[in-house]
C-alpha cells in the first residue's frame, strides 16, 4: 500500500508539471533494466545445459526458443514469417554444412619425394573453399614473419607478388642471436594475439590462395589449443556466399603446420627456414620455391543445417516515421567444447543477448516514434566467415532494408578488456568516419545519462568481426559495443560467475538509451 502511495504522488505530480512526463517514463523505462533480470537470464543462457548454445544444436535449439518466448512475454511482436506465410519469432537461416570425415592427410611433394602428414599431428586446417589437390596446387612463396616495417629496416613482402599464391609465414617475431630486431614496442605487438590477427588480415588482404602458417618449435606446446576445423563442421548461405558449387568465396585456404611439414615443403630450397631447431636470420629472405606442391587427402559430406534468427519488434507510436527501423542485435550462438569442456559464452555473448531481450522489454513499456526490430543472429561464430545470421537477416530481412536507419550491435558488453582495467571502459566500435556520426550520438546520450566511459576504436584495430560489418556491407551506419579481449574469451572459463553485473546494466541501459534518442529524434537520421 506504501509503494503504491508513492506512485500515486509521483504520477500527479508529474501530470502538473509540463514537458516533465516523458522525462519520468524515460527514466523508469532505463531503470526496467535491473541485475536481479539480468543474472537470471544470464544463468540460464549460459548454463551447461545448453552446451554453449553451438550452432547445429539441441542447445541452440532450446535458447532461440527461449529468447522467442521472452519478446512474447515482453510484448515484442514477431515480424518474421513461416514456409506457410505465418508470422513467427523464428527466423529461418537455410545455411548447409560440409564436414570432413577422418584420416585427413596433407601431402607434400618436391624434388626430394613425397611425404605424407597426419591431421591434428602435424597439420590443422582453419578454413577451405575447396580441397587442394598434389600437382594441382598453387605456386608456393615464403614471406619469412609477414611483416612491413620498412622504416624499422624490415619488410618481408619487398619484391614479392603474392596474389593467388600459397604463402607460407611464420607465426613468430624475427630475432637475432636471442634478442628482437624490431623496437621493442613493435616486437612486442607482433608477438600478440592482435598483432598476429593484424598480420594475418593484413595478409589476406593480398589476396593470396592459401596461407600455410608454420608454428615455431618453441611454440608447438601452444599446438593442442589450436582448433582445427576440419574436425568441425564448415557452414555457409547457399546463394549468398556462392559455394554451392565450391568456388572460392574470396578468402584463402589456411592451414595451420608444425616444422616437420615446413622441413618437407623446403627441402632441397635455397633457404630452409626449419634447417635449425629454430629461425635465425642467417640466409632469411622471402623468396618463390621452386617445383613445390601441397594438397589434402581427405572425404568430405554436405548436408542441410537450418537455423534461426529470433527476430521481433516494437511498431513506432509516428504514423509518418513508423516505417523507419532501428536495429539492435547480438549473436546468440557460441563456439564448441575444447578438450571435452563446455564454452559456456558468459560474457560472448549471452551477455550482448541478454541485453537485446532486456532493451526489447523496456522500449516495449512506451513504443518510440520510429519502430525498433530486435534480433538475436545465429550462426556469428562459425567457420570459415561466420556472421551467417546478420548476413542472411540483411539479404531476407522482413522489413525493408533500405528503411533501416542505424544498427547498434552488442557482442560481449558484460566484461572488462585486458587492456581496460584501470578505468572499466567500454569500446564503442566502427569503421572510422562512416560511423562518425552514430557514434557521436552515442557518446553525448551518454554524458547526460549512465556516463560510463567509453573507449572509441576503429574496427581496423581489432582482429575478428562482428555482425555489424553485414549492416556496413549495406550502406548502414553500425556501431559494435564491446567488452575488449580478455583471457576467457572462447575458453571453458567464460562463466557466468565472471559477469560484472553493474557494468553489464549499465551498458544496456546505455544502448537503450541510445535507441531512443535515436527512435524519437525529430531529426532526419543518418544517411546513408
Amino acid at each position: 500500500m506504501f509503494l503504491k502511495a508513492i506512485w500515486i504522488t509521483i504520477f500527479l505530480a508529474s501530470a502538473l508539471i509540463p514537458n516533465q512526463t516523458s522525462d519520468v517514463e524515460q527514466i523508469s523505462k532505463a531503470a526496467s533494466i535491473t541485475i536481479a533480470e539480468l543474472r537470471d537470464h544470464m544463468f540460464f543462457l549460459a548454463s551447461d545445459f545448453l552446451g554453449g548454445r553451438v550452432t547445429d544444436t539441441e542447445g541452440y535449439r532450446i535458447a532461440a526458443e527461449y529468447c522467442a518466448s521472452q519478446l512474447r512475454a515482453a510484448g515484442v511482436e514477431p515480424v518474421a514469417r513461416d514456409s506457410e506465410g505465418r508470422l513467427t519469432y523464428l527466423q529461418n537461416v537455410p545455411m548447409r554444412k560440409r564436414y570432413y570425415l577422418e584420416d585427413a592427410e596433407f601431402l607434400v611433394r618436391t624434388q626430394q619425394g613425397d611425404s605424407e602428414f597426419g591431421h591434428e599431428t602435424s597439420f590443422k586446417m582453419q578454413m577451405m573453399s575447396d580441397v587442394p589437390v598434389i600437382g594441382k596446387s598453387p605456386e608456393c612463396v615464403f614471406v619469412g614473419y609477414g611483416i612491413e616495417e620498412p622504416e624499422h629496416g624490415w619488410d618481408d613482402f619487398e619484391g614479392i607478388d603474392v596474389t593467388g599464391k600459397a604463402v607460407i609465414v611464420l607465426d613468430g617475431v624475427p630475432t637475432r642471436d636471442g634478442e628482437p630486431v624490431l623496437p621493442k614496442d613493435k616486437h612486442d605487438f607482433y608477438g600478440s594475439y592482435p598483432g598476429k590477427q593484424k598480420r594475418l588480415m593484413d595478409l589476406i588482404g593480398k589476396r593470396p590462395a592459401a596461407v600455410i602458417v608454420a608454428i615455431e618449435p618453441e611454440a608447438e606446446d601452444s599446438w593442442e589449443r589450436i582448433p582445427s576445423f576440419m574436425t568441425r563442421s564448415e557452414f555457409f548461405l547457399p546463394g549468398i556466399d556462392d559455394t554451392g558449387d565450391k568456388k572460392s568465396r574470396g578468402l584463402p585456404d589456411l592451414f595451420i603446420i608444425k616444422w616437420d611439414v615446413v622441413e618437407a615443403l623446403f627441402a632441397g630450397q635455397e633457404y630452409n627456414p626449419a634447417g635449425k631447431d629454430r629461425v635465425d636470420l642467417e640466409g632469411y629472405k622471402s623468396f618463390e620455391l621452386k617445383d613445390v606442391s601441397y594438397g589434402i587427402d581427405c572425404r568430405e559430406v554436405e548436408e542441410d543445417a537450418p537455423s534461426w534468427n529470433v527476430v521481433g519488434v516494437v511498431r513506432g507510436s509516428d504514423p509518418e516515421l513508423a516505417d523507419q527501423y532501428v536495429s539492435i542485435g547480438a549473436h546468440l550462438d557460441h563456439v564448441p567444447p575444447r578438450r571435452g569442456q563446455v564454452c559456456n559464452g558468459a560474457d560472448d555473448n549471452a551477455s550482448g543477448s541478454i541485453g537485446v531481450l532486456e532493451i526489447a522489454e523496456a522500449v516495449a513499456m512506451s513504443p518510440p516514434r520510429r519502430s525498433v526490430i530486435f534480433i538475436l543472429y545465429a550462426a556469428e561464430e562459425v567457420n570459415p566467415i561466420g556472421l551467417c545470421g546478420s548476413r542472411y537477416f540483411v539479404n531476407a530481412c522482413p522489413v525493408p532494408i533500405e528503411n533501416v536507419v542505424a544498427n547498434l550491435n552488442l557482442d560481449m558488453i558484460g566484461r572488462t578488456g585486458s587492456a581496460s582495467k584501470e578505468n572499466r571502459s567500454h569500446y564503442i566500435i566502427g569503421h572510422e568516419g562512416f560511423d562518425d556520426p552514430l557514434l557521436d550520438i552515442i557518446e553525448e546520450v551518454n554524458t547526460h545519462t549512465v556516463n560510463w566511459p567509453l573507449t572509441r576504436k576503429d574496427v581496423s584495430a581489432f582482429g575478428g568481426a562482428s555482425d555489424h560489418v553485414s549492416y556496413h556491407d549495406k550502406g548502414i551506419q553500425a556501431v559494435f559495443f564491446f567488452s575488449g579481449e580478455h583471457e576467457d574469451l572462447h575458453r571453458p572459463t567464460d562463466d557466468a560467475e565472471k559477469i560484472e553485473w553493474d557494468k553489464f546494466q549499465k551498458i544496456s541501459q546505455l544502448v537503450y538509451e541510445v535507441a531512443t534518442e535515436l527512435a524519437n529524434s525529430d531529426e532526419p537520421l543518418l544517411s546513408k
